[in-house]
C-alpha cells in the first residue's frame, strides 16, 4: 500500500502519470532488475577471483565501477535514507489499509469527486477491477 502512493503523487512530484504492474514474487522483469542482477553477479565474480574485497556499500560501488562503464553507480548513505524516510512518514500515515491487495497485479491512480483511488485489477486490461480509497 505504501509503494502505491507513488502513483498518486507522481503527477505533482514528477509531472507524469503511471501505472504499476507486479509480476511473480522474486522474478523482476524490468530492465532495472536485469541490470542489478548483472552488476551483483559481476561484483561476486570479482570477489571470488580475489580481485576485490567488498565489506560495505562503498566498496561494492567501487568494485562495480571498475567494470560498469555506461552507467553511474552511486551509494545511498544512511543519512539520505533517513531524510527520505522522514519525508515519507507523514504521507504513509494517511494511507488506508488495502485489503486483498495481493490478488491484484495492475494498479493505476484515478481521481473521483476530488478523492484519490487506486484502481487494481488482475491484468493490465482491467479484468477483475476493484477500487481502493487511499
Amino acid at each position: 500500500k505504501y509503494g502505491l502512493t507513488n502513483l498518486i503523487n507522481a503527477p505533482t512530484e514528477w509531472g507524469l502519470t503511471a501505472e504499476w504492474n507486479f509480476f511473480g514474487t522474486g522474478h523482476g522483469k524490468s530492465a532495472c532488475d536485469g541490470l542489478g542482477g548483472s552488476i551483483k553477479r559481476g561484483v561476486h565474480r570479482k570477489v571470488i577471483a580475489e580481485d576485490s574485497r567488498v565489506y560495505c556499500a562503498a566498496e561494492f560501488v567501487s568494485c562495480a565501477s571498475t567494470f560498469v562503464k555506461n552507467m553511474e553507480i552511486i551509494e545511498i548513505t544512511t543519512k539520505e535514507i533517513e531524510d527520505i524516510s522522514n519525508f515519507l512518514k507523514p504521507r504513509w500515515a494517511k494511507v488506508n489499509a488495502l485489503t486483498g491487495l495481493r490478488s491484484f497485479h495492475h494498479f493505476k491512480h484515478v481521481v473521483k469527486d476530488d478523492l484519490d483511488y487506486i484502481v487494481a485489477s488482475t491484468t493490465s486490461r482491467g479484468m477483475g477491477e476493484r477500487e481502493f480509497l487511499i
